[in-house]
């Protein structure tokens, strides 16, 4: 009995936690536990690359849809309803790229109010893990975090790049 009751608590606590995130990080290593998309073929968890641990997430597109509006989007947290409390985040992560990358950026955002971090990724050295950093500014409590590629070349593109250890700190 007591046990089950610890059990209980630990599960209970665990649950809150998430639910409000002032900090939080994606390292891949639960395969797509903890991503949801509908662009399954662009996203996927991989062992080809990784920083740490054996797994990252890979971007691989190889021809742009008709319509340029369309965004290639994959959820962080999946199926989580993770709320972001109003502030200032550093977004950091570990990027590969390619070396047929043609993609411009990338951006890491929150839903309902939309906030962007735009990663500028078309002068990165090709090759070579890196570290990337930017802030992303909530103005008010916001939820569900995605990571997009614009399908209009111009912010977007195509190729191959790889994203590992995403850690997400308020400020």
């Amino acid at each position: 009995m007591k046990i089950k009751l610890v059990f209980a608590f630990v599960l209970l606590t665990t649950s809150v936690f998430k639910m409000s995130a002032q900090e939080i990080s994606f390292d891949f290593e639960d395969g797509n536990k903890r991503i949801w998309t509908k662009a399954k073929e662009v996203f996927m968890v991989t062992n080809e690359k990784a920083v740490s641990g054996k797994s990252s997430l890979k971007y691989n597109v190889t021809e742009l849809p008709a319509n340029e509006k369309e965004n290639f989007q994959l959820f962080l947290g999946g199926n989580e309803n993770v709320k972001w409390s109003s502030g200032t985040y550093i977004i950091s992560l570990k990027f590969m790229a390619d070396e047929n990358l043609k993609a411009t950026g990338f951006n890491i955002n929150v839903m309902k109010p939309f906030a962007a971090a735009n990663f500028k990724i078309n002068k990165v050295e090709k090759g070579k893990w890196i570290d990337l950093s930017q802030e992303l500014v909530i103005a008010e409590d916001s939820e569900r975090l995605s990571l997009s590629v614009s399908g209009n070349p111009k912010w977007g593109g195509t190729g191959t790049f790889y994203v590992d250890d995403i850690k997400i700190v308020k400020k």
